[in-house]
């Protein structure tokens, strides 16, 4: 009988509001209560229940921003979810610029003309691509560029060739061989030297990562079966990713895989850091988040010149007669993890294991007098290329 007299109006109401509950943001019933309405227990249950929502997540955006993730470029984690399952036409492309995509290439077969004719290559069968120089003009033509350089009559240019040219690695250690000097003495002498600085580099490298990376004039194409060489038709693909479609020029590619029957755990990424990020003023965000006990690998090239101090540049190893921060020479290249104040010297060459969780930036150690005078004067910069495996049981 208590039913045959009740409103329908007030006999709704608990539904209702269990509903907005479960549907509407939560920003929305609080921002508005109804003032009018005396609820009972269980709507003041469902209201206290949408507030702890809300709180929840404002708690975790304050939580993002102090771990500096309130920007919009997305952060890379390590993730040892075990072996890559690949689609029949999932790829995995790194780029020139230090990007990784994964996704799906949009075409099933590729086309690759060699001097047997054309050959059509499902991309389910491929396990590795690497498009070559003669698919890359703009890189032949620098490339070509900076080995002439290296005769130049200014000392500058020379220098500033052989850096250029030694941060390219292991991707030039076969062209390097086949430029002759032209009767210049300078750049006889230069291409000698970088020819044993990168065979220095792929002495650091695994075997099959140093082999993989070497630049040749021709595409290949890397099977179950065998490596067919030639020039790839496709000039451009349309990659569905998971944030969206892209379109990715040949030319813009580094290198591919399917990453079939290999963990894809590990995070690879090439960043610079510029001559001024100072841990003092802003060093440079990797975007890369770590977790304690992953393993960390960094190489480091380039050079720093200190343009106040005349001539004076410095390595990732800094310089050995100005001075300290933290027990590293300053203009030496270090790291950091999250917001603690624990520095890593990292230098040209550093392996380590991460102690605490958050991401992983670089920076350049400089004491605190030079670091924040304004009148004093930095250029170029370092580049370090950066592996982060999980580490076990992970």
């Amino acid at each position: 009988m208590l039913l045959a007299v009740c409103s329908p109006r007030l006999l709704s109401l608990p539904l209702l509001i269990g509903f907005l509950a479960m549907a509407a943001p939560a920003h929305s019933l609080l921002a508005h209560p109804r003032q009018d309405i005396e609820v009972g227990p269980a709507e003041k249950q469902a209201r206290e229940a949408v507030r702890g929502l809300a709180v929840q997540e404002e708690e975790k955006k304050a939580e993002k921003a102090q771990e500096g993730e309130d920007d919009n470029s997305p952060m890379l984690e390590t993730d040892a979810s075990g072996v890559n399952q690949p689609g029949p036409r999932e790829v995995r492309l790194e780029l020139w610029d230090g990007s990784v995509l994964t996704g799906d290439l949009g075409i099933d077969s590729i086309h690759i003309d060699t001097k047997f004719g054309t050959l059509e290559v499902p991309v389910s069968n491929i396990q590795f691509l690497r498009p070559g120089l003669e698919s890359i003009p703009e890189m032949k033509a620098k490339i070509a560029g900076l080995v002439e350089q290296l005769g130049d009559k200014e000392f500058q240019n020379r220098e500033r060739a052989h850096r250029d040219l030694l941060a390219m690695g292991l991707a030039i250690r076969s062209q390097l061989r086949s430029f002759a000097d032209g009767g210049s003495a300078e750049r006889k002498k230069h291409l000698q030297t970088l020819t044993e600085e990168i065979e220095e580099l792929a002495e650091d490298e695994d075997p099959t990562q140093a082999a993989n990376a070497a630049l040749e004039l021709e595409d290949s194409i890397t099977t179950g079966d065998f490596t067919i060489v030639g020039r790839i038709r496709e000039t451009e693909f349309a990659l569905k990713t998971r944030y969206g479609d892209l379109q990715v020029k040949l030319q813009d590619i580094r290198s591919g895989d399917r990453a079939t029957g290999k963990s894809t755990s590990a995070v690879r990424k090439s960043i610079d850091i510029e001559a001024t990020a100072f841990f003092q003023r802003e060093p440079a965000k990797t975007r890369i988040r770590v977790k304690a006990g992953d393993r960390i690998s960094i190489r480091a090239t380039g050079t720093v010149n200190w343009a106040s101090w005349g001539n004076m540049a410095s390595s990732p190893e800094g310089i050995g007669n100005q001075g300290q921060w933290n027990g590293m020479n300053c203009g030496a290249l270090a790291a950091r993890i999250g917001k603690g104040d624990d520095v890593i010297k990292i230098g040209e060459k550093a392996d380590f294991v991460a102690k605490s969780s958050g991401e992983l930036v670089l920076g350049i150690a400089m004491q605190d007098n030079f670091a924040s005078q304004e009148g004093y004067q930095w250029t170029g910069k370092y580049t370090a290329r950066i592996v982060v495996e999980p580490g076990p049981g992970k």
